[in-house]
């Protein structure tokens, strides 16, 4: 069970091409350590926090220092996806447009030779992300993860992302479950069925309520695209008669 102390609200504001161009696919604990030093990042400009401020925000107090020695390991090896921006062409490799890119978040992520402190770098092409912005951006409550699993937690962190969009968001299938951390041995049946369970919590614990629809192949075998329409005042969501081309 991972807990955040509920003294006082932690939010972490990012430019909205965070999402739209970072794949995260991290499990609970990780989702939460990284966006709890990015807080502390943003609002503090911190880039050293101490291990027992860690394991008290995470709620991790009684665990010895292996375990969150493991942890920050794990995090640090932990590689995410982003899009390419510019086309790559060398004699050896063609990295296209848009095309997604492995690659790890921190330059630097390794405890002080006490234990006692975490020192951290964020990598350059994400620092950016997070500071010098005045549009465009997101806010999330890190309280909000508590009670949500990995994947409700990365749903969410979608969902938040386009609130106050007003339509309708397509997202490619493929791409979707990238994004929420299903792999290819994933039955689509069963990433429904987390993924109707997963609405209703996140409703229940965020306020953010979300349905969507299914848009398959002209055979119907396969899904092609997700479409979600988001709403976060209540209500009814009503969804306009439409034709969507696959």
């Amino acid at each position: 069970i991972i807990k955040i102390n509920q003294e006082k609200n932690h939010e972490v504001q990012y430019k909205n091409g965070f999402i739209d161009e970072v794949v995260l696919n991290l499990d609970k604990r990780l989702i939460i350590l990284l966006f709890y030093l990015i807080y502390k990042f943003q609002n503090e400009n911190a880039i050293e926090i101490t291990i027992s401020e860690i394991k008290k925000k995470m709620g991790l107090s009684r665990e010895k220092i292996k375990v969150i020695d493991n942890l920050i390991n794990k995090l640090y090896d932990q590689k995410v996806y982003y899009k390419n921006k510019e086309l790559i062409e060398t004699e050896e490799i063609r990295i296209n447009v848009n095309d997604y890119i492995k690659d790890h978040l921190f330059d630097i992520l390794v405890l002080s030779n006490d234990k006692n402190t975490l020192k951290f770098v964020l990598k350059k092409r994400y620092i950016d992300y997070f500071k010098n912005f005045k549009n465009k951006f997101t806010t999330i409550t890190l309280e909000h993860f508590k009670n949500l699993t990995s994947t409700e937690i990365l749903i969410y962190i979608y969902l938040n992302r386009w609130k106050e969009y007003g339509n309708e968001v397509e997202n490619n299938w493929e791409i979707f479950k990238l994004n929420m951390g299903f792999s290819n041995g994933y039955r689509n049946n069963d990433i429904i069925r987390k993924l109707d369970k997963g609405l209703i919590n996140i409703e229940r614990q965020t306020g953010i309520q979300a349905s969507y629809k299914l848009i398959k192949s002209r055979n119907k075998r396969k899904i092609e695209k997700i479409i979600f329409k988001i709403n976060n005042e209540g209500g009814r969501i009503r969804w306009k008669k439409k034709k969507y081309k696959n």
